[in-house]
């Protein structure tokens, strides 16, 4: 029993002892738990990347620190994000684009969970924006001189950024940010020392950017300095006609600006080395001198050296006296010789006389020899090439209309006359116009229609067709192409030209002025129109009688072959004189005067002048004797001599005859 009881008690002390130790391991096993040490509080360091754009894809942030544990967790722009763990020094976190799709800053922190742990200290994250592409509207300059100083760009447009850069002629210029509209860049003087174009653009830098539109920036050349060589002319009178004046130098560019007294005046055409100037006639209204300088503008440019050019005072009154002839004329002709000599023929008053010679320098006449038709009158004499003068046809002296077929020639160097080849008809008022090629056209005449052709070289005459209409007292006109414009004589208002090169007539169109004319004046002008002046419709030669003298005034166009009616005379005229100036002007002198019966009818000595630039007609200073059916002659001088012509006609109820006639001369001075 005794060894039962012992073995029932070692299982309950064996009990005890395994509950004893039981209860000791519970207690150990619970203090281990409670003694776990708690979480650190992270630290971060630093982060990469730091920055970010705003369009930026997803990416990998790593945070360097310390402290950090498995359980770690990195935030961003407050947001837990998923986080790996590396060590206790970095972490890795996955940023999805949405975390960056706004400009701005994002906190990075690391937090540790509890026991212990906690957050750490942020860091900044950056997200930046991303540039725009600029664009230029405009900049200011837009240009500059080439070797000019140093200057500041302003640029104009749309979506410049602080980091933008203004590129001027491919280079980067320091870059000035005044906005979102407008930049300033400085341009050192060397990127302008030399002429020609420089391409303006703004670039923006990355992240986007990129760079803009180009304008351009000119780069100009300085003008030079001119100067003047010559001046064509270098002087008129006071109170002339508008002119042209042409300046000859170098340097001039197409904005030179020619100067006349001190104005400047309208360029009408030039180069590099010749200007042409319009200079009005108030600039010359009174006599002195006037500067000439031309201008060129800025940049460079300045103001050349001055020539002068003078403006001389008219000698005297415009018509004064000249020696007389030594024979009173009438129906005469008057030549300008080679030598500028005037040769005055036929037309004696008084019967037979000797021709006589006008000199210029003398104002003295001297006889020369007499025509072997020495009564002859209402002839035609031309100046040939050779010199010598070709007088053909007229009248067998005045009064009377018996024609003549004969011609003869002057010669100058002897004063001698000899007859040469007839015509094939007598001819009185007819016309004679020498050829480009040297002959001579002879038309019309008293009841004639025919033409014919004088040739010096063999002393023959040449009969060409006929014209359209007979012609008497008419205008026969030289073009400059060659041809010859026949226009009115009584017959037809219809104008006709003989071509020298087909040997053909063709009609040259309507004249305006009333009644087809004789008596008229025609006046080549400058600008190659021809110019018909007055005339008398209803003349019967036997009785001097003119039925209604006119102060019509046409215009003949050659290119266009059309008539123009201009501004008429203050003065209806015939039998009067037009003579074209040295100005360009022309001067029309005296008139028949016959309407009044029973009474001396004295000539007119009234003058008029027309301008071709304005076509109008101004009042000139009369002669100083009244005169029609005279000559008048524009002398080397530029001034015109008026000789001899009809000053007295009596009338009664049935004729007119001419009482007086003239051998006085007197010059007109323009």
């Amino acid at each position: 029993m005794k060894s039962e009881a012992v073995a029932m008690r070692k299982p309950v002390i064996l009990g005890i002892v395994s509950l004893v130790f039981l209860a000791g391991c519970g207690s150990a096993t619970s203090q281990s738990l409670n003694n776990q040490p708690p979480n650190p509080t992270p630290t971060i360091t630093t982060i990469s990347p730091t920055s970010a754009v705003d369009t930026g894809a997803a990416f990998t942030l790593t945070v360097n620190g310390t402290n950090f544990v498995a359980s770690s967790v990195v935030n961003f722009a407050g947001v837990a994000r998923t986080t790996t763990f590396v060590s206790a020094t970095q972490l890795t976190a996955a940023i999805p684009a949405a975390a960056i799709a706004t400009a701005g800053t994002a906190g990075v922190t690391v937090t540790n969970p509890s026991p212990g742990g906690g957050t750490s200290d942020p860091l900044t994250f950056t997200i930046t924006a991303t540039n725009p592409t600029p664009t230029i509207t405009t900049i200011s300059p837009t240009s500059a001189v080439a070797a000019g100083a140093a200057f500041t760009l302003t640029v104009n447009g749309t979506n410049f950024v602080a980091s933008s850069v203004v590129n001027f002629a491919g280079v980067a210029r320091t870059t000035t940010f005044v906005s979102a509209a407008q930049l300033t860049a400085a341009i050192p003087a060397a990127a302008t020392a030399t002429a020609g174009t420089a391409a303006v653009t703004v670039t923006n830098p990355s992240p986007g950017g990129g760079t803009s539109n180009s304008l351009t920036f000119t780069i100009t050349a300085p003008n030079p300095t001119p100067t003047i060589t010559t001046i064509s002319p270098t002087s008129t009178v006071a109170t002339g006609a508008a002119f042209t004046l042409t300046v000859n130098g170098t340097n001039f560019v197409a904005s030179s600006v020619v100067n006349f007294a001190g104005v400047a005046r309208t360029i009408t055409g030039g180069s590099a080395t010749q200007l042409t100037a319009a200079i009005p006639a108030a600039a010359i209204a009174t006599a002195g001198t006037a500067a000439v300088t031309v201008t060129n503008p800025a940049p460079g440019g300045g103001t050349s050296n001055a020539v002068n050019f003078t403006i001389t005072a008219l000698p005297g009154p415009p018509w004064v006296s000249t020696g007389a002839m030594s024979f009173q004329r009438v129906g005469h002709t008057a030549t300008l010789l080679v030598d500028g000599q005037v040769l005055v023929a036929g037309g004696a008053w008084n019967g037979a006389a000797p021709c006589e010679i006008y000199n210029p320098s003398t104002h003295g006449w001297t006889n020369t020899g007499t025509m072997n038709k020495s009564m002859r009158s209402l002839h035609t004499a031309t100046l040939l090439q050779n010199g010598k003068v070709l007088v053909t046809g007229g009248t067998e002296g005045l009064p009377g209309f018996s024609v003549t077929p004969t011609a003869e020639l002057f010669d100058p160097s002897t004063g001698t006359w000899t007859y040469t080849a007839s015509m094939n008809h007598g001819r009185g008022f007819h016309a004679a116009t020498m050829l480009l090629d040297g002959r001579v056209l002879i038309t019309g005449g008293i009841g004639d229609q025919t033409a014919e052709i004088y040739d010096p070289t063999t002393g023959t005459w040449t009969s060409t067709p006929n014209m359209q209409y007979m012609r008497v007292a008419h205008t026969s006109t030289l073009l400059p192409d060659g041809r010859v414009l026949v226009a009115q004589g009584g017959y037809s208002n219809v104008a006709e030209m003989y071509d020298p090169t087909t040997g053909a007539w063709s009609s040259a169109g309507t004249v305006p002025t009333f009644g087809s004319p004789s008596f008229l004046s025609a006046t080549l002008l400058t600008d190659g129109t021809v110019l018909t002046v007055g005339g008398c419709v209803g003349f019967y030669p036997q009785s001097d009688i003119c039925g209604q003298t006119l102060a019509d005034v046409d215009s003949f166009d050659p290119a266009a072959v059309a008539w123009a009616a201009k501004s008429q005379m203050g003065t209806a005229r015939t039998e009067h004189t037009a003579t074209l100036l040295g100005n360009g002007k022309v001067l029309v002198a005296g008139s028949q005067e016959s309407g009044v019966i029973y009474s001396d009818n004295f000539q007119l000595s009234s003058a008029e002048l027309y301008d071709p630039v304005s076509s109008s007609w101004s009042v000139a200073s009369p002669m100083i004797v009244g005169r029609s059916h005279h000559t008048a002659t524009l002398l080397n001088d530029k001034t015109v001599l008026v000789v001899g012509g009809v000053t007295d006609i009596y009338c009664d109820d049935i004729n007119c005859s001419v009482k007086t006639v003239a051998s006085s001369a007197e010059l007109f001075t323009p």
